[in-house]
């Protein structure tokens, strides 16, 4: 079985990191997500998720 979603989400940085960018610790960084989920007897076994950041004005 499969199934998949679409959400908003907001990614609240818990450390400086420069995945997908440079981010900073403490920011909010807001964005459109899709997640397509993999189900064997009932659990999911694998998941792939996009994520589309929403940009901000300065």
């Amino acid at each position: 079985d499969r199934f998949a979603a679409e959400v908003w989400v907001e990614w609240h940085c818990q450390e400086d990191t420069e995945y997908l960018g440079s981010r900073q610790k403490g920011q909010i960084y807001p964005a459109d997500c899709a997640g397509f989920f993999h189900l064997k007897d009932g659990k999911i076994t694998h998941v792939k998720i996009y994520l589309n950041e929403i940009p901000q004005p300065p």
